[in-house]
């Protein structure tokens, strides 16, 4: 989602806040900033509607996600946001990104929220080619069901050895605040972020760049650094390992299915670090380091990402992510509106300046 003209007290903030679908730096118009510290980005690569939900300039909007790109925002921008199981919700009218993997998904400030908002947006639609005809349960309904009783395989192994010092105390802190609403807690291993990240990455960049392809041959200077770079790579990608990358993707998603069978849901963070700062020259993290969202876009399974803390040094946002079995969304939504009822933090804004 883009936001170009956003009321607001700061016409400073109003101008970084303009976002953009990648963040880039090098586009016609800059780029969407964090709330709580213009200095750093809002995630992405929904980063104009993760930045306007936090900023308080609208109560929800449609982001898209196909690794990450709601959960991040969300998780960046201290709100709430949910990737679906995929085919929940209509992607028609939305450019692809990764046919196979491309969600559309709401971002709000709190999981009561966000149920709302999907029970409007999901359903059936015969024009994509993805949705599923499935019945749209009343996800409000369910929010007060509790935890207690439900298993909840914490996936440790992603998040412990962090690059940022705050993100595990943080996600252990939240288990615990599970634990002790009644949640049955335990260890669940599933395989390496670095094979999901490779797996997702080898299919969308042969996916991204046959939808790019003929734009990127005749009109290469239209595209932005950042998106250039990744749909460049697409191209030097063989058939027989797109084929072997999907036969890995179904291998995973049944990893995934087996552990659903000892428990309800999982439990890990959602991001791994804090917001970037808005350095046009900085690395492009979704291509240098693994990703914490990308295992459950592999799955299809609904993923949500609700804030659980702040860093120390720099203030800004961190978060867990839940994620549980396809179309089980009301039991992701009720797991995280009962950490938020025995938390504040979805209940905290950014001062702007």
């Amino acid at each position: 989602m883009c936001v170009r003209s956003l009321p607001g007290p700061s016409s400073r903030f109003r101008r970084s806040i303009k976002g953009n679908i990648r963040h880039g730096c090098d586009l016609p118009w800059p780029p969407a900033r964090n709330p709580w510290n213009p200095d750093h980005l809002p995630g992405g690569s929904s980063s104009g509607a993760g930045a306007a939900v936090a900023a308080g300039f609208v109560p929800g909007a449609v982001g898209t996600d196909t690794g990450g790109s709601v959960r991040g925002p969300a998780a960046l921008c201290g709100i709430a946001g949910i990737k679906p199981t995929y085919g929940r919700v209509s992607r028609r009218g939305v450019f692809p990104n990764t046919f196979s993997m491309d969600h559309c998904g709401p971002l709000c400030r709190s999981a009561e929220d966000i149920a709302l908002f999907l029970h409007v947006i999901a359903g059936f639609d015969p024009e994509d080619a993805g949705s599923e005809d499935v019945p749209v349960p009343d996800y409000a309904a369910s929010l007060n069901g509790g935890v207690r009783g439900l298993r909840l395989g914490v996936v440790e192994e992603w998040y412990r050895g962090a690059p940022h010092p705050d993100v595990a105390p943080a996600i252990d802190a939240a288990v615990e605040v599970l634990r002790g609403l009644g949640a049955t807690v335990e260890p669940v291993k599933l395989s390496s972020l670095r094979d999901y990240t490779d797996c997702k990455t080898t299919i969308s960049s042969v996916e991204l760049f046959a939808i790019h392809e003929h734009d990127l041959r005749t009109r290469p200077q239209d595209f932005g650094r950042i998106l250039r770079n990744r749909v460049l790579p697409g191209a030097l990608i063989r058939g027989e390992d797109y084929l072997e990358a999907l036969r890995w993707r179904a291998a995973l998603a049944r990893e995934q299915a087996r552990a659903l069978q000892r428990v309800d849901a999982f439990v890990t963070a959602a991001a791994l670090n804090v917001a970037d700062r808005a350095d046009p020259d900085g690395a492009d993290r979704l291509v240098s380091a693994p990703s914490v969202t990308m295992p459950f876009s592999v799955g299809g399974l609904p993923a949500l990402a609700i804030p659980c803390g702040f860093s120390k040094a720099e203030g800004l946002p961190l978060s867990l992510q839940i994620a549980a079995a396809p179309f089980a969304e009301a039991l992701v939504l009720r797991i995280a509106h009962a950490y938020q009822q025995a938390t504040d933090w979805h209940q905290r804004h950014p001062t702007l300046a």
